[in-house]
């Protein structure tokens, strides 16, 4: 604040708040604001974090520190009195704030001392995060969960809560579902969230692995993605209803009583299903094998000059044509 004369901590309660980004109000929008709050200035020691705290990596905090120690504090963090503990409080708002002035080893902070619920906690916690976009993909995931089996909320009530849609909740709750090697790709690339709600469809490691592998390097859009897990899923659909009635004959093909009386409840054995098994892996890896080359060919052509185009061309039509109408006819016979 300006006027502070280089004063730490102390605060003119009768000023309004000069920094919306870090103002209670601006950022809850008028949600818990109305509830009775007292101003005072609490040893930092006395301050534990909110249980419900949604983030875990706090960044910066150094240079906030520094700040803090040349300008003071320019708005109150908020706390409610420890639910427990005599003399004690917990934070409700402003943990970044609270960790830096330890840093910064001041030994009172000015905060609103409030009443607050659990369920304000968790509230509080998760808007404070998604206004300033904090939060990791799979935090916010988590976070959603939370308020939806602790607060009982549902999911229209939680995106009118939030200001965000139900569609965005739900990709992220999504998220929670997807297998390990799904989760690590967005933890550590946030931006393949597309790409891996799509990837994790596919129900085993070695059928995504590429596909992660195509995302994290660049070469794989999620349009290509959602072209190759489409076709994987079409092929097991196809292969599964083939292998649902193995011994149904031909369409128009001749058959007799003593042929439907054979195989009408027969149930295939140990040996067969295995052999249905493998055939349907081997077409999925088929069809995911040629839509991951034509994608990757046509991300290369970008990249060619004029000449290797030609060459490419010639050897495409030269090499590739014949060796894909060999394999029509073995399809064919």
């Amino acid at each position: 604040m300006s006027g502070n004369n280089g004063r730490k901590f102390t605060i003119d309660r009768r000023q309004t708040r000069t920094q919306p980004r870090e103002d209670f109000a601006a950022v809850f929008a008028g949600a818990f604001t109305d509830q009775p709050a007292t101003p005072m200035d609490i040893p930092v020691d006395a301050i534990e974090p909110s249980p419900y705290q949604a983030r875990q990596d706090f960044a910066d905090l150094e240079e906030l520190a520094t700040s803090i120690r040349t300008h003071g504090f320019t708005s109150r963090i908020r706390v409610r009195p420890h639910p427990t503990k005599a003399d004690r409080y917990q934070l409700v708002y402003g943990e970044r704030r609270l960790r830096a002035a330890k840093l910064a080893d001041l030994r009172m902070i000015p905060c609103d001392v409030a009443p607050h619920s659990d369920a304000d906690l968790r509230e509080i916690g998760l808007i404070e995060n998604l206004q300033r976009q904090d939060l990791a993909a799979l935090e916010e995931a988590r976070a959603f969960r939370l308020m939806l089996d602790e607060n009982g909320y549902s999911i229209r009530t939680l995106a009118e809560r939030i200001g965000k849609s139900k569609g965005y909740i739900q990709n992220k709750l999504d998220l929670l579902r997807a297998p390990a090697d799904v989760q690590q790709m967005v933890s550590t690339y946030a931006e393949t969230q597309s790409a891996a709600l799509i990837i994790a469809q596919l129900p085993t490691e070695e059928q995504r692995r590429p596909l992660i592998d195509g995302v994290v390097s660049g070469r794989l859009d999620t349009r290509a993605v959602r072209a190759m897990v489409d076709a994987v899923l079409s092929a097991k659909a196809a292969a599964s209803q083939r292998s649902s009635s193995p011994y149904s004959a031909p369409h128009g093909a001749p058959s007799s009583d003593t042929r439907i009386r054979h195989t009408e409840h027969r149930e295939p054995d140990a040996g067969e299903r295995r052999q249905a098994r493998q055939s349907e892996r081997a077409l999925a890896q088929a069809i995911h094998t040629l839509r991951s080359m034509t994608v990757q060919l046509r991300g290369t052509i970008d990249q060619l000059q004029p000449a290797d185009r030609t060459v490419l061309l010639d050897y495409v039509a030269r090499e590739h044509f014949p060796e894909l109408e060999q394999l029509v006819e073995e399809l064919r016979a």
